[in-house]
């Protein structure tokens, strides 16, 4: 088996890039207009106009009242006729034990199926329905003492009533006055703006020969050619049919699926060879060691 040599590694050389001369020559001079100096400017003052409103007398505000804790209001709790009588027997709960899992223990029954097996369809079986069970109500302790008024009230007796004495909103009047007129500025009209001329700076660039315009070329110069079409390289090779070449079907009885013998592998002998004995250990002589599982801690509690 031999593999090729690679080459060794060699610094690329770069090429140069390939900048194409024009016919582009300069005259003169190049002017290059002077930019003006920066100057900061001035920021405007702002323009406060002046309003002919002046306070009368004397300016009162409303004291506000002081800060003071509020009293917290009790809850109400209405009163009912409810009585208990005897005394509240409360069971006691049975202290916390840690329960075992129970192992299942599974019988073996001697029962046998003699005889042919009948079965039943479900269309004889048909939905009954059953007797709704008694309500069982566990007797209590308490016991009302006096009389139950179980009327309700009519929607009548519940009517909108009208307020009559309607709260007059207090209008706090203020001694400010008006003196002279109230002069508003004008807003300029609408006109319609110049707009401004585009600036265009000359250059002393001038063309020498001749200038041909691609774009402005008549359509009778420009003509499509096809491209050639690239003909397919097909390689010859060695393989050659013997016989006559039958491209016609004739029925599917003679498409039919056949068996075919399985090619034997083969294998290549290998220059591997073991030295010394292999020590075979069988699945019998490994024993699975089962871990212990460490107990469940349950901590009382001291609610019982």
């Amino acid at each position: 088996f031999e593999t090729p040599e690679k080459p060794k590694y060699q610094p690329g050389v770069r090429p140069k890039p390939i900048i194409p001369e024009d016919n582009l020559h300069q005259e003169g001079e190049l002017l290059v207009p002077k930019k003006d100096e920066f100057i900061p400017a001035e920021r405007p003052k702002p323009i406060i106009p002046e309003d002919n409103l002046h306070p009368e007398g004397k300016f009162e505000t409303p004291e506000k009242p002081k800060y003071q804790p509020a009293v917290r209001p009790k809850p109400i709790i209405p009163e009912d006729n409810l009585c208990q009588e005897g005394e509240i027997e409360i069971p006691e709960k049975p202290k916390f034990v840690p329960a075992k899992v129970v192992k299942k223990v599974e019988h073996v029954d001697n029962l046998r199926v003699e005889g042919e097996f009948v079965g039943v369809r479900r269309t004889d079986f048909k939905a009954v329905v059953g007797e709704r069970a008694d309500i069982v109500r566990h007797d209590s302790s308490l016991k009302m003492s006096g009389e139950f008024n179980g009327t309700t009230t009519n929607k009548t007796e519940f009517v909108a009533k009208k307020i009559e004495n309607r709260v007059v909103i207090d209008k706090k009047e203020d001694n400010l006055r008006l003196e002279g007129q109230i002069e508003i500025r004008e807003k300029p009209k609408y006109s319609p703006v110049e707009k401004p001329k585009p600036i265009k700076y000359e250059d002393n660039l001038r063309l020498e020969g001749e200038f041909v315009d691609m774009k402005r070329s008549t359509v009778h110069e420009k003509k499509t050619v096809r491209a050639e079409r690239v003909k397919a390289v097909r390689h010859e090779d060695t393989l050659k049919t013997s016989g006559d070449f039958v491209d016609t079907t004739t029925s599917r009885a003679q498409f039919v699926s056949q068996k075919i013998d399985r090619v034997k592998a083969i294998r290549q002998p290998d220059n591997l060879k073991l030295e010394g004995e292999f020590m075979k250990v069988q699945k019998s002589e490994q024993k699975v060691l089962k871990g212990e599982r460490a107990e469940i801690v349950k901590h009382a509690d001291n609610n019982l």
